[in-house]
């Protein structure tokens, strides 16, 4: 790849002298919204787009929906073709302006309501160079900017995205600049099918190491299930100390800003934490706040995230934490790493036991919480456990950073690539 300084000033920006600015109805020959018709309940039919079937940008094949009665001239007229790419014209701000190409799986769907087909003509345009430029993140706030707002929801006029403007090169340009790109995409590809194999390793590893424990022959049941007969069950009220938090006064600017991380619950996205969003600057009555020591079990115990989950994390720093999250400080006698797979693990059992509160909110009972039982191997036990689950844990954060190094690779080359700051060679 080579830089090249003849450069013109367009409606689009800066761009290559020999590349050329065109409406979108000048690259495409079909550009119309999908069929509107009524989908079946059952599970058979004809596979049919729905929003859903786009939201991760490709086409979901589990998130489509299936049609009855349509007549061959219909199926004929409706169906994708390879290298068409829908495009989700009313939809939240957030989601306007996703977009996601038909690459023959499933070998036959209909184009349904409320997604654009945008049909390329490859005489002029690339599908896949298309696409690319349509997933920029310049020409989505252009299509945040378009988008007419209402109460959420945002919608695009058809008539507006024919006019819509890009910068156009050679199809030999536009072929390389996308090759360059699908390369990208196929590492983030492989590095998602490595994560998601680590993760059905991890599930039934978790699975074996907390019911059956490392080389045990005799197993017992118990209230919890089977374990091993040299096991015990024990209520996590008494696998350590529990605390409650709490929050600083927001009307206090002095209590914010400080040293102390501040955890609450949009800080546990992963099961263990090293930062927080927040900072506070005092502990005690005053702020409502204490501090407990690094690896800590937090448990999230209100808010709306128990509709689905259960956030359980151990803190790798001493933090402070809000009223919605309970903290266990784990006694002499419990790895705390082993407690956190093992509350991982009694996931699903512990949002059975969420409910919704008075205010209308949703609550884990700490009462029941307190009572919920894990299995207790010996201390030597839980040690070798944790450590065979963290290697499978360290696997997945190092692919998933791998996963982000690629994505921001891939940010990067569409800047420069799809702007021609930076050509390509062109045989």
């Amino acid at each position: 790849m080579t830089s090249r300084p003849d450069y013109e000033l367009t409606e689009v920006g800066e761009i290559p002298a020999e590349w050329h600015v065109r409406p979108l109805s000048d690259l495409i020959t079909r550009l119309e919204n999908g069929l509107n018709y009524k989908q079946t309940s059952n599970k058979e039919g004809i596979p049919i787009t729905r929003i859903e079937t786009i939201s991760a940008e490709t086409i979901d094949a589990e998130r489509i929906g299936l049609v009855n009665g349509l007549s061959d001239d219909e199926v004929r007229s409706r169906k994708l073709h390879v290298g068409d790419i829908l495009f989700s014209h009313i939809n939240s701000v957030e989601h306007i302006g996703k977009t996601a190409i038909y690459r023959g799986e499933p070998p036959v769907l209909i184009h349904g309501m409320n997604l654009l087909l945008i049909r390329p003509n490859t005489e002029r345009v690339s599908p896949l160079f298309l696409l690319y430029y349509l997933k920029y993140g310049t020409t989505r706030n252009r299509f945040k900017s378009l988008a007419k707002k209402a109460v959420n929801q945002a919608s695009i006029n058809t008539a507006e995205l024919r006019t819509f403007k890009l910068p156009v090169p050679s199809l030999a340009e536009q072929d390389r600049i996308s090759s360059i790109l699908s390369a990208v995409d196929g590492a983030i590809h492989k590095t998602d099918e490595i994560i998601a194999k680590t993760q059905q390793l991890k599930k039934g590893l978790m699975q074996q190491l907390l019911t059956k424990g490392i080389g045990h022959t005799k197993f017992k049941q118990t209230e919890i299930g089977k374990i091993p007969d040299q096991w015990g069950v024990v209520p996590l009220k008494n696998v350590g100390e529990w605390y409650s938090g709490g929050t600083p006064s927001k009307s206090k600017k002095e209590y914010w800003g400080g040293r102390i991380p501040w955890i609450s619950p949009k800080d546990m996205k992963r099961v263990t934490i090293d930062s927080s969003s927040k900072s506070i600057t005092e502990l005690g009555l005053e702020t409502g706040s204490r501090l407990v020591p690094a690896r800590s079990i937090l448990v999230v115990v209100r808010g709306l995230i128990l509709a689905r989950d259960v956030p359980v994390a151990m803190n790798l720093v001493s933090v402070a934490f809000n009223q919605d999250i309970k903290a266990l400080v784990c006694s002499s006698d419990f790895e705390p790493e082993y407690v956190l797979y093992a509350l991982l693990n009694s996931k699903r059992r512990i949002l059975g036991m969420t409910s919704m509160s008075a205010h209308g909110t949703k609550r884990l009972p700490f009462e029941e919480l307190a009572e919920y039982g894990i299995p207790h191997p010996q201390l030597d036990e839980q040690r070798k456990i944790a450590s065979g689950l963290r290697s499978v844990e360290e696997k997945i954060a190092f692919e998933t950073a791998m996963k982000s190094h690629h994505q921001a690779l891939k940010r990067g080359l569409m800047q420069v690539l799809l702007t021609g700051k930076v050509r390509v060679k062109v045989d």
